[in-house]
């Protein structure tokens, strides 16, 4: 017999998970609170977050692009399609509506097109 040998066993343990989310996902047998207060704790990281407010097209401008968009006699489709903007008529119809998130080159673009002189935003 070889006395290099161990045969001692070997016992293989799962690191127990930090998180009550992890140890649901591995199948450990978590009660209803510890689900509660996890829950609660990243609800209140959210809410002590101050996120920036998210800037829109001014009202303004929407109004102007309009205008300026029904002189030049074009739809909303032939303005997207435009070889300067080349964006989706989904695009125009938000910067109309004042929905869309502001971009200076698509600003820039739509000015020159329809001819808007001024600093609307």
């Amino acid at each position: 017999m070889n006395s290099n040998q161990d045969w001692a066993p070997v016992v293989w343990k799962k690191n127990t998970p930090k998180a009550t989310s992890d140890a649901i996902q591995r199948g450990y047998n978590v009660s209803a609170l510890h689900k509660i207060s996890d829950k609660a704790r990243v609800q209140q990281k959210l809410d002590n977050e101050e996120l920036p407010p998210i800037k829109k097209i001014s009202r303004s401008f929407s109004r102007a692009m309009q205008e300026a968009r029904l002189k030049n006699k074009m739809t909303q489709k032939q303005l997207a399609q435009h070889p300067k903007i080349n964006v989706k008529p989904s695009v125009i119809n938000q910067y109309e509506s004042g929905k869309a998130v502001p971009d200076q080159k698509i600003i820039t673009n739509i000015k020159t097109v329809l001819g808007i002189k001024g600093k609307l935003r």
